[in-house]
């Protein structure tokens, strides 16, 4: 450093990492809608078109959050859950979405391991503050990780 001009020493200050969210639903406006509505997150994108992609994605990758369709081609919402537990002890917080709102439905997918239930159609600032809240980006942000 240079006696003349001192300069305070500068520290790189890096942005908080990406989570990582896999998205499994069969409806291609549902990926559009997730692109869209999580664009302003610090978060990293997967989509899988039903439980075999999502399952698949699951052993490969690891994820910090999956949202995750009932009703889907070739495996359900349901059998991915049920294959998610087979896997290992613990898995990402899975937040269940569903067009089919049945008080019964919602306790049966919160027994057997999700961690959220809702209701489609989402809105933007809705799924946001959910992601935000089960992610706590907004200690990340802060510099304060839960």
């Amino acid at each position: 450093m240079d006696q003349r001009n001192p300069q305070p020493a500068q520290h790189a200050v890096s942005a908080p990492p990406k989570r990582r969210i896999l998205i499994t639903d069969d409806d291609e406006q549902i990926h559009l809608f997730f692109k869209s509505a999580l664009a302003s997150l610090p978060v990293s994108l997967t989509f899988a078109h039903n439980g075999l992609q999502a399952l698949a994605e699951v052993k490969s990758s690891r994820y910090d959050l999956i949202m995750l369709d009932l009703l889907m081609p070739e495996s359900s919402g349901g059998d991915f859950m049920r294959e998610v537990k087979l896997l290992a002890e613990s898995h990402p917080p899975i937040i269940i979405m569903s067009s089919i709102m049945d008080a019964d439905l919602v306790r049966n997918c919160l027994r057997a391991g999700a961690s959220d239930f809702i209701t489609k159609p989402i809105t933007p600032s809705g799924i946001r503050e959910k992601i935000r809240a089960i992610l706590y980006l907004d200690d990340l942000a802060s510099g304060n990780p839960a």
